[in-house]
């Protein structure tokens, strides 16, 4: 048989046969047992190695969205006399994110304001906790090397997929990453196991528990929903039967936090409004949350999503209830049993609220890719504690396996599936940074594409203006230090007429006697027989302003094949009456080669 009901000697819980020692299996369970850990592991190798080839070398230090908001804390703190350091806990929307923020900060004050700094962070806390779960799964079932194996490579294929990309890319979601981990690490710390010594067990304890209250800290000021790791707290200690001199010291660390957290807090929405609302609501608001959790296991299908997103709360509402009522801890034995629960209540509480401050939006909102970590979070607590719960008197663990399995069978296509979009979504992200940038630096208002960056462009170009001066971020790197210089200077390694294109349109943005200008074309490097990475503009002996490549053009690769990103799209400006003339580089020396001259009469 592929998969047989055995028990594992170290546990007594029953385990899937194809993870049973080789030696104990036949030929055909061997090679299926073989192949399915190679698969796994290679998944986890593209997946990861994919996601963060994208994450680096495309990279480009434009801040996008809510980056200027802390660019612009930061600017008023330099630019007057107050810091933006002791200003860290002020209200950012409906979050406080005192812990991102003093990340970001970091970032401008030694690291140039790149975001760089603030992306690895991200990086390795993501890692981090992906090690974490996958630690608390060995420690809590007797796997062999082939488990672990196959194991490690489902976790860290699910936590670094494309359906959560905008949090693996996005410096500024460095607090989405950051509150789910420290959530998961408050819960493990909380709930670790006592040791046989009296004295060593006080100790142990003392520090685990203070640990844990530090971590739930953590999470709170680093996004709305840690506050939420306070109330599953107490659930976890009423479990766990702590002291009542326990209880209420979690219980009143939690109200200063809440109370430090809500101090002077704004509100959009009145508290007496919501509650009002919230009966009518009730219906909306639990498939505003089961859209959300569903939708990394079908992306594509909202209605889809919404059913499986019910079929996990279903499953876990019957787990929360079993827990409840499982005061002699029958069922739920391990460490690794009660952190996948208490992981699900936080991610699906985590749906809940954000459905309370999105639901008007519609549900179509909750398929957005920020909240792809709480979901899958979700999916593998769900599965951790299909897996690792005890119910052997119940006689369904066999039932439970064969859920799981397909869980993570349908999770792992899905995911799959909707990496081998990457490039897609990759671009469309590089080319939204691009074109804003372009705008910025020729200095051509272009609120198509500014807007894009954030909803207000005067903030983006007031704030620009002091990040030149101090060559922070995009001015800080190479792109931000062309425009304005001698085309002189780019005219060193020669010039070549070994390239091909054409410039499609031109917008006028701004007239006058300085002419601002949106451009787009194509062009074709026929030195490498590659596209050019980026187009110079240049007006009297001057550039004036860049474009960039990347952008799709079904005809271009319909006249030249394996050219299909070879549109361009930049910005600006030139005197009326001259011509703005556009190059690229072309061949290894980087030689330029005009495309064109572009009169401005």
């Amino acid at each position: 048989m592929i998969i047989k009901h055995i028990s594992s000697k170290a546990s007594g819980r029953p385990l899937f046969g194809i993870f049973e020692n080789t030696e104990a299996q036949g030929l055909p369970d061997r090679v299926i047992t073989l192949a399915l850990t190679a698969f796994l592991l290679v998944a986890a190798i593209v997946t990861v190695s994919g996601t963060l080839y994208w994450v680096f070398n495309d990279y480009r230090p434009v801040p996008i969205m809510d980056e200027w908001s802390i660019i612009h804390a930061w600017v008023n703190a330099e630019t007057g006399s107050g810091s933006a350091w002791l200003a860290a806990h002020h209200q950012h929307n409906e979050h406080r994110i005192l812990v991102p923020r003093l990340f970001f900060f970091t970032d401008l004050k030694f690291f140039g304001g790149f975001g760089l700094f603030t992306l690895v962070i991200l990086l390795l806390a993501h890692t981090l906790h992906t090690v974490v779960l996958t630690r608390v799964v060995f420690q809590t079932l007797p796997f062999n090397i082939y488990w672990k194996t196959a194991v490690t490579g489902f976790l860290f294929t699910l936590m670094f997929s494309t359906v959560q990309l905008n949090n693996l890319i996005w410096p500024f979601q460095i607090q989405i990453i950051g509150v789910f981990l420290f959530g998961t690490v408050t819960f493990l710390l909380l709930l670790k196991p006592q040791s046989s010594s009296i004295r060593t067990n006080l100790i142990i304890r003392t520090r685990h528990f203070l640990l844990g209250l530090i971590s739930a800290m953590l999470a709170s000021f680093t996004m709305s929903n840690g506050l939420l790791v306070w109330p599953v707290g107490l659930l976890l200690g009423v479990h766990r039967k702590w002291s009542a001199k326990k209880l209420a010291v979690f219980f009143f660390s939690g109200c200063l936090v809440w109370w430090l957290y809500l101090k002077d807090y704004e509100s959009g929405v009145p508290f007496s409004r919501l509650l009002d609302q919230l009966p009518e609501k009730a219906w909306p608001l639990i498939q505003y949350s089961a859209v959300l959790l569903g939708t990394p296991l079908s992306p594509e299908w909202p209605d889809l999503a919404l059913v499986i997103g019910m079929f996990g709360i279903l499953i876990m509402t019957s787990f929360g209830i079993l827990f409840v009522i499982d005061r002699k801890h029958v069922y739920f034995t391990t460490t690794g049993s009660r952190l996948f629960i208490f992981l699900a209540v936080f991610c699906l509480t985590t749906a809940l609220v954000t459905g309370i401050g999105r639901l008007d939006l519609g549900i179509r909102q909750a398929t957005s890719n920020r909240y792809g970590t709480a979901a899958i979070l979700f999916w593998i607590a769900t599965i951790g504690t299909l897996v690792t719960v005890d119910v052997r008197k119940l006689k369904s663990r066999i039932r439970l396996d064969a859920v799981a399995v397909f869980l993570a069978i349908f999770s792992l296509i899905h995911v799959l599936t909707y990496q081998v979009k990457l490039d897609d979504y990759s671009r469309d992200w590089i080319n939204r940074k691009q074109a804003g940038v372009t705008s910025i630096l020729a200095g051509v208002v272009d609120l198509k594409y500014l807007t894009r960056l954030f909803p207000t462009p005067d903030r983006i170009l007031r704030d620009s203006e002091f990040l030149r001066e101090h060559r922070l971020s995009f001015y800080g790197s190479e792109i931000g230090q062309i425009v304005g210089q001698p085309l002189a200077t780019f005219l060193g390694n020669g010039t070549t007429t070994n390239c091909e294109g054409y410039i499609d349109k031109i917008s006028i943005i701004s007239d006058g006697n300085t002419i601002g200008a949106r451009i787009e074309g194509w062009a074709v490097d026929r030195a490498t027989n590659e596209i050019p990475k980026m187009v110079v503009f240049a007006n009297q002996g001057t550039v004036s302003g860049i474009g960039f490549s990347g952008r799709l053009r079904p005809d271009v690769e319909a006249l030249y094949p394996g050219y299909l990103y070879a549109g361009w799209l930049g910005h600006a400006t030139f005197l009326s009456g001259t011509e703005l003339e556009a190059y690229i580089y072309v061949g290894t020396e980087n030689a330029l080669c005009k495309l064109i001259d572009i009169h401005g009469d």
